[in-house]
């Protein structure tokens, strides 16, 4: 679905970061099983960390579609609870001020 389309996208957003320490990309999975889960992941193998949430404790996020991004700083701050997707542009120049312009 269109978390998939984004995936290439956020795979380039996890190798311009790489050794960055100020930024930490984690997705979050709301796949309803370990084992569906687990199966898209050894397809994908994806880098990266990578986490399986429950669907309801994403409500203090307003989480009601998907994908959806969420940028919070290294000091637990929400930065934006409707970051834009990885295909779009503009996260860079977010990712660039929370990575205090240290790219690689």
């Amino acid at each position: 679905g269109p978390c998939m389309a984004e995936m290439t996208h956020l795979e380039k957003l996890k190798e311009k970061y790489k050794g960055n320490s100020d930024i930490e990309i984690v997705s979050l999975s709301i796949d309803d099983t370990n084992k569906i889960w687990l199966k898209n992941l050894e397809k994908r193998k994806p880098g990266g960390t990578q986490w399986r949430i429950n669907r309801s404790k994403l409500s203090d996020y307003s989480v009601t579609s998907i994908p959806r991004c969420i940028v919070i700083d290294k000091n637990f701050d929400v930065v934006s609870l409707y970051a834009p997707n990885p295909s779009d542009p503009s996260i860079s120049k977010m990712m660039k001020t929370l990575a205090n312009n240290n790219l690689k």
